[in-house]
């Protein structure tokens, strides 16, 4: 039934464009003999000679006949079936559209790991709404499409049922393989391996919570994804700055993983006499854990304590703090962020810890809505900066 469709199509499609070619003339680069042993024309030839024929005596005046849009898209702003595109879920779920959360008549339900704000959508199948409205029935799960949705159906074979399309359509259909989230990687591999090996120009696959926004399933409950932090090296490469906080000396030791921030050490840099611990040439060094809660800086053969630098316990507990959200994947603009949100002026010591941190901030991080026309701004520089009317924070 597809095939004979998407074959009816195929030659209505063709037919007008070489009615419109004998009275316009062909597409401009048209050459019968580059086009005359395409796979498409091909089956032209078997399926309808006289068609056939009048291409290669008029020519074509479309360049390309058929595509298929997104039909799942398609299906909810028409209210209508989905044709061969199988349905998403007929539970009912969530959809989210990207929103500016300063314009009227928007609320924000969502915001992802990048700060972006989305409203959320309860979607009902419309035909599952229609099956409720002349059934009277309001279970979901006793409907025809129960257990035959997108996840739930043979995707090897759903490939090959938009293969039989593929035949008829000379440029690509837009499709979308929906997979549950536990899907091991093979398959998604099989998937893709059967799409080559049917001719399918292109499509789509998607793992249910694969990204955050746009496609979800329904969310039984709000839960805070649990991270691990990986495992400590016995040592990490390091970077040291010596910022003075009204007067008063500190040194600032930031352990790298990578190129990543892993942790941060902060401390007095001054001994009991007045005496610089750290010498400000010191810039690079390696941190050593020496035993629990003991750290060292070792840089050209000399040794410098770490821990138990400070004085103040606040300021011993906030670092303490951000090394842990460091080792524990919180993102580096974030942290930035909420120490510049801090009571105090631009000395205060959150603050000063802030600006050496936002040091690991790379160009083209996302940052906060541009006070002047709330586009969202990107870090360039460490400084959150409007590309849309060149507001910068720190200028």
């Amino acid at each position: 039934m597809v095939e004979r469709v998407h074959k009816m199509m195929k030659h209505a499609a063709l037919r007008s464009s070489i009615q419109m070619a004998r009275e316009l003339g062909a597409f401009p680069i048209w050459d019968w003999e580059v086009e005359k042993d395409s796979l498409f024309l091909l089956q032209i030839a078997g399926e309808d000679p006289l068609l056939y024929a009048d291409i290669a005596k008029y020519g074509r005046r479309n360049i390309a006949m058929l595509t298929i849009a997104p039909a799942g898209s398609v299906s909810i702003l028409t209210q209508t079936s989905s044709g061969i595109e199988p349905v998403f879920s007929i539970e009912p779920y969530t959809r989210r559209k990207k929103i500016n959360p300063n314009d009227t008549n928007t609320r924000v339900d969502f915001v992802d790991q990048i700060g972006d704000s989305w409203q959320e959508f309860k979607v009902y199948h419309p035909k599952l709404k229609t099956w409720m409205d002349i059934t009277g029935e309001t279970d979901w799960k006793k409907s025809p499409w129960y257990g035959f949705c997108a996840p739930d159906i043979d995707w090897i074979g759903r490939v090959k049922l938009q293969a039989a399309a593929q035949r008829h359509v000379d440029h690509a259909i837009s499709s979308t393989v929906n997979l549950p989230e536990d899907v091991k990687e093979q398959k998604i591999s099989e998937i893709y391996q059967a799409a080559w090996e049917e001719g399918l120009k292109g499509i789509t696959v998607y793992r249910d919570k694969c990204r955050s926004g746009v496609l979800v399933t329904e969310v039984k409950k709000e839960v805070i994804d649990k991270s691990v932090a990986p495992t400590r090296p016995d040592v990490l490469q390091a970077d040291v700055y010596h910022p003075t906080i009204k007067g008063h000396r500190y040194f600032v030791v930031v352990g790298l993983m990578g190129e990543d921030p892993y942790e941060c050490f902060t401390g007095s840099n001054h001994d009991n006499q007045g005496e610089i611990i750290i010498p400000k040439t010191v810039e690079k060094g390696e941190v050593y854990k020496k035993n629990r809660s003991q750290y060292t800086l070792s840089c050209n053969g000399a040794e410098y304590a770490l821990t138990k630098r400070h004085n103040d316990v606040n300021a011993d507990a906030l670092t303490r703090l951000i090394s842990t959200a460091l080792r524990f994947g919180a993102s580096i603009q974030f942290i930035v962020e909420q120490l510049n949100k801090t009571e105090g002026d631009m000395h205060a010591f959150a603050k000063v810890v802030g600006r050496t941190l936002k040091k690991y901030i790379k160009n083209g991080m996302s940052a906060e809505n541009c006070p002047e026309c709330t586009t969202r701004m990107t870090y360039e520089g460490g400084c959150p900066t409007c590309k849309q009317c060149g507001y910068a924070k720190c200028s």
